[in-house]
């Protein structure tokens, strides 16, 4: 028979790995988050579950506390404070959605400030932790990302650095392409998508037909978009219900 005093030590070991879980202010954030994750969603009704999710969604602890990472590496250098490229939706919404137009807003709100204080300060940098994140993301992605083209149209040169930062950029591009609700809320205008309907058909509709008469909107000012156009009777939620709203005011007071 195992010894009792084995099995003391088991327990014991047991009962600190649950105490620094359930202590870990990432996994906090997580699981408040994550209990605030309900109602229908309009993303995973477009796509369905795969493997890039779980790297993606704000329920994950790794990926806030790399963000938070990121931001505290990057804040001194920034030419502008990071509210002023984040916005979050008031659109009448699950709050499932909610979380992730406003994470969304929130990851290419800093890559895009990062970008523009690059053109700068060409020596500001983002964790490699975080683009060796993204791309594990997007493994079984066939398409490749042009990053000297694009580091070139924006920086106007080529550094180790800035290939970096437009490595990064294309990559949450690309994750933003295929999982974002907008996007699929503007499919959803144009093609009448009976799937659609359940998940409030007005308000899904009148943002979709707004989102289609714009050529382009970036990620980050996309939520700004629509809750100054959409008609005031689909916005009905003040931002502080969002379910990313306590773990933003953390990011905001590092």
């Amino acid at each position: 028979m195992v010894e009792l005093k084995y099995i003391i030590i088991v327990i014991i070991i047991v009962i600190i790995i649950l105490l620094f879980v359930m202590t870990n202010k990432y996994v906090k954030f997580a699981w408040q988050i994550h209990s605030k994750y309900t109602g229908p969603s309009l993303m995973y009704s477009f796509i369905g579950f795969t493997y890039e999710g779980p790297f993606i969604t704000p329920v994950n602890p790794f990926i806030l506390w790399l963000y938070e990472r990121s931001y505290r590496q990057v804040k001194s250098s920034l030419v502008a404070p990071i509210d002023t490229y984040i916005s979050f939706s008031r659109l009448n919404f699950s709050p499932a959605d909610r979380a992730n137009c406003d994470w969304c807003s929130m990851v290419n709100g800093l890559i895009k400030l990062v970008v523009e204080s690059a053109k700068i300060n060409e020596d500001i940098k983002i964790p490699d932790l975080m683009r060796y994140y993204c791309k594990t993301a997007l493994i079984f992605r066939k398409k490749k990302v042009d990053v000297e083209s694009f580091c070139i149209k924006t920086f106007g040169k080529q550094t180790k650095n800035l290939m970096h930062l437009s490595e990064l950029y294309l990559l949450l591009e690309q994750i933003e392409l295929r999982w974002c609700p907008f996007r699929a809320m503007s499919n959803y205008y144009r093609n009448n998508d009976p799937r659609y309907i359940p998940l409030n058909y007005e308000t899904i509709y009148e943002a979709g037909r707004i989102l289609s008469t714009q050529e382009t909107i970036e990620c980050e000012f996309c939520n700004k978009v629509l809750n100054e156009e959409m008609d005031p009777k689909y916005i009905s939620q003040d931002p502080k219900t969002s379910p990313m709203y306590e773990y933003y005011q953390y990011i905001l007071s590092i």
